[in-house]
């Protein structure tokens, strides 16, 4: 099965959301140059060593998945946005929090190589 590209992706939405899904993706590639653009639960995601942040167009917002984690550190940091556990909604109509997205982001590729070097393997010298 041949999955969509984000680009594709962003073209089968309505055309008045078209740019602020643009405009999410350009700044996650800004913010995560070595991350590669992936499908994750049928969302946009960006992947560097896990998944980084997801998002996806609503009808009346972009959701934005960072992770519980990220949500549990800066959301204290998102009055005026509805958020959840690992998720944020961004109205169309306002502005990005570009700063706080660009924190999140960065804090999540910290935490999946920190994550990344606990789960590399030891080899065993006998095997």
């Amino acid at each position: 099965m041949n999955e969509m590209t984000i680009q594709e992706y962003i073209l089968t939405q309505r055309p008045e959301i078209q740019p602020r899904l643009e405009a999410m993706r350009a700044l996650l590639r800004a913010t995560a140059p070595e991350a590669e653009e992936r499908f994750s639960w049928g969302m946009p995601t960006f992947f560097q060593l896990g998944n980084v942040v997801s998002f996806a167009a609503h009808a009346h917002h972009l959701g934005f998945y960072p992770g519980p984690e990220a949500i549990e550190v800066f959301g204290d940091e998102l009055q005026g946005y509805a958020h959840s556990k690992g998720a944020v909604q961004f109205p169309y109509a306002l502005p990005f929090p570009e700063a706080w997205i660009r924190k999140v982001v960065d804090f999540r590729i910290r935490e999946n190589r920190e994550i990344a070097g606990r789960k590399s393997p030891k080899k065993s010298a006998g095997k």
